[in-house]
């Protein structure tokens, strides 16, 4: 976790070095949420709760829906072109993924998850953009005690439908992949994201 956190750092560090020599500099916070599936695949350290039972194998996928919410605070965008621009930024991030569905008498419990956010975005132009975003969540299953960390990965396009004023109302496709001690899992959904652009009310730098 620590070398993709220093990766994202150094990322960050020469977008900045980049902003300063360019044109239009302004914030573009977000909130952003979707709805989607959720196919968990139980890796071999699923086999390890049951010892000396041959019987247990690793499943399938299971089947869950997943309900993710994100509210990048601080988002920094700036031109590199005449219609392209980047913007990065950090803030937190919620998921809620459903019980799955049973596999013989086994169900997967569901969890939440609270924690932080980063992400890196390309705007090919006023309309469409793509984020990388990664989420460090500190989750806990409904009902139980039990808690553990779960590391996201995710890849959203989105594309704007009405912009009014500076204001941005866009349709997002994320995909993602969230990774926890004892499964992999992959996400996709559809969603909606409301940004606010500052460099449309003459704040840019």
């Amino acid at each position: 976790m620590k070398r993709h956190l220093s990766l994202f750092l150094i990322l960050i560090m020469l977008f900045v070095c980049v902003a300063g020599a360019s044109a239009s500099f302004g914030f573009r916070p977000y909130v952003s949420g979707s709805y989607g599936v959720n196919l968990c695949h139980p890796t071999a350290d699923y086999l390890g709760k049951y010892p000396g039972d041959e019987s247990v194998e690793t499943p399938f996928f299971r089947t869950s829906t997943a309900f993710s919410l994100d509210a990048q605070l601080l988002e920094g965008v700036f031109s590199v072109g005449s219609r392209g621009s980047f913007s990065f930024g950090f803030g937190a991030s919620y998921i809620n993924v459903s019980q799955s569905k049973p596999w013989g008498r086994s169900v997967l419990k569901p969890y939440t998850g609270l924690g932080a956010s980063f992400d890196i975005a390309y705007h090919f132009s006023s309309r469409f953009e793509l984020a990388v975003k990664y989420r460090w969540l500190f989750c806990a299953f409904t009902g139980s005690s039990q808690r553990f960390i779960a590391h996201d990965i995710e890849l959203a396009p989105a594309y704007t439908v009405v912009a009014p004023w500076a204001f941005d109302l866009a349709v997002t496709l994320p995909v993602t992949v969230s990774i926890k001690a004892d499964a992999v899992s992959f996400r996709a959904g559809i969603g909606v994201m409301l940004a606010f652009d500052s460099r449309r009310t003459g704040g840019e730098q």
